[in-house]
């Protein structure tokens, strides 16, 4: 399970990344000539990459860009990585070194991909043939004899997906919590940066919920979720504007149908009237025009006295002389 970080958050997860891998202790997770001195953003303008987040980097002592990908499940291909360090190299003009995190046993990874004018290569780390009861022994005596190491913080993180033979995978996820609650709380930030910005990404939603429960007393996860809280109430309420916008539209586009109708309706009724009196009037006018044309009125005085037309009185008087 991804745990969502906001950017907010991002700088203070990153300062306790640099510190929780400083130096050499990468090695215990069979990475060889990695000293860090920091971890970098990991977010590159203008480069789509199809997936949904990406993983740690890191800057070594020798100015190499140290690239870390966490993976479940076997990469089917290596342009996704390609496309993303070619983007790392362009933004920070270093070598990029690339390493895929496996969390489960995989046969035969991919390590190099030929593009014709390079070869594209990154170095498969198996988590899961490190042996975790080993690596979860080791911290144990180091917490009950007060020797704790940097190294112990990557073994004791990363343990979630290590080897164990002798005990169940659930066996072993309640031994890394019990001895996570035994490291003190300062430690428990850089467990806590370790977790959140890598191992944490393929624990299942029940199991992130467990972890999060026991370091939930850090400055680290404190910081995360005042961010995340924040985040949310701004969310809420710009939600909130879109929504209270949206529905104004549509009732002013309603009223504006209504105010509409209505006034068609009006308008209607009121042209039905005069309609109805102009027709009224017509048809008096016709009627004394008839009355008039029997008394033996000359045509032109019909008129007159009609306002009608003559060439229409003289149609009446027409009809009138062949009835």
């Amino acid at each position: 399970m991804h745990i969502r970080i906001s950017r907010a958050s991002q700088d203070i997860v990153a300062k306790y990344l640099t510190s929780a891998c400083a130096g050499d202790v990468l090695q215990v997770l069979g990475i060889p000539h990695a000293t860090v001195v920091r971890a970098l953003p990991t977010e590159v303008p203008r480069v789509a990459i199809r997936q949904s987040l990406t993983d740690i980097v890191l800057e070594t002592s020798t100015g190499e860009i140290l690239h870390l990908e966490f993976q479940s499940t076997r990469e089917p291909s290596l342009y996704r990585f390609l496309a993303y360090d070619v983007a790392l190299a362009e933004k920070f003009r270093r070598p990029i070194r690339t390493l895929v995190l496996y969390s489960q046993p995989i046969a035969q990874p991919p390590a190099t991909l030929a593009i014709g004018c390079a070869t594209y290569h990154v170095e498969n780390i198996s988590l899961a043939e490190v042996d975790g009861e080993a690596a979860l022994e080791i911290v144990a005596t180091h917490l009950a004899t007060h020797r704790w190491t940097p190294a112990d913080r990557v073994r004791l993180a990363f343990a979630f997906h290590m080897r164990f033979s002798t005990v169940s995978t659930d066996e072993a996820f309640r031994r890394i919590l019990e001895l996570t609650r035994q490291v003190d709380r300062e430690e428990q930030n850089y467990l806590a940066a370790l977790i959140l910005g890598f191992s944490g990404r393929q624990l299942s939603p029940e199991q992130t919920a467990e972890v999060l429960e026991v370091l939930e007393m850090t400055e680290l996860l404190r910081t995360v979720e005042r961010n995340a809280l924040k985040k949310g109430r701004e969310q809420g309420r710009e939600e909130g504007r879109q929504e209270g916008r949206q529905e104004g539209r549509e009732e002013g586009r309603e009223e504006g149908r209504q105010e509409g109708r209505e006034e068609g309706r009006q308008e209607g009724r009121e042209e039905g009237r005069q309609e109805g009196r102009e027709e009224g009037r017509q048809q008096t006018a016709l009627s004394v025009a008839l009355a008039l044309l029997r008394k033996g009125l000359p045509l032109e005085e019909v008129a007159a006295l009609t306002q009608l037309p003559l060439a229409e009185v003289r149609v009446l008087a027409q009809a009138l002389s062949a009835q």
